[in-house]
């Protein structure tokens, strides 16, 4: 599988091998796409800034984001 996941202004690439299993062997039958650590969850970084730091910056950031 080649994925691009576009998270904020960053976007993603990913290749990865794909394993299609019925959801009885899922846990909680859960439907949907579960990233597995070796190929997604170590290659995504999280960057959060707080508000106070950003209107520092002078960005402009609206109420309730």
């Amino acid at each position: 599988m080649d994925a691009i996941i576009a998270l904020s202004n960053s976007p993603i690439k990913i290749g990865a091998i794909v394993l299609v299993i019925p959801k009885s062997v899922v846990p909680n039958e859960r439907i949907g796409i579960l990233f597995g650590q070796k190929l997604c969850i170590d290659r995504l970084s999280y960057q959060s800034l707080p508000r106070h730091i950003l209107n520092t910056m002078d960005e402009d950031i609206e109420d309730g984001l």
